[in-house]
């Protein structure tokens, strides 16, 4: 069973330059809500209540402001910072896995 969540939240966005110069493009709001939460909707579906984040350098705090640590949406949420995006692979070297999962 999967029990952990990993968005990638980091990246230039520079296809959707000139809206990313100021704000990263998952907080840019879609409809009534910033991107993130889409993907955060779809993990707390799951079941998925300890999810990982990975921001860029310095944009930490835009998201915090955000979405918090997750009490308020009964789940936890953790930060990792990034100095510049590494892309997926080393993105999951951040989670713990458990050492007898099934297979």
């Amino acid at each position: 069973m999967i029990t952990k969540g990993i968005i990638l939240a980091g990246g230039t966005g520079s296809r959707m330059s000139p809206l990313t110069k100021a704000v990263n493009k998952q907080l840019l709001p879609i409809y009534d809500k910033p991107l993130i939460f889409y993907p955060l909707s779809i993990l707390m579906l799951a079941k998925i209540k300890d999810i990982l984040i990975i921001v860029n350098k310095g944009q930490l705090e835009q998201y915090k402001k955000i979405i918090l640590n997750g009490d308020n949406l009964g789940i936890k949420i953790t930060y990792k910072e990034q100095d510049k995006p590494r892309g997926l692979p080393v993105s999951y070297t951040h989670l713990t896995l458990p050492t007898n999962r099934e297979v």
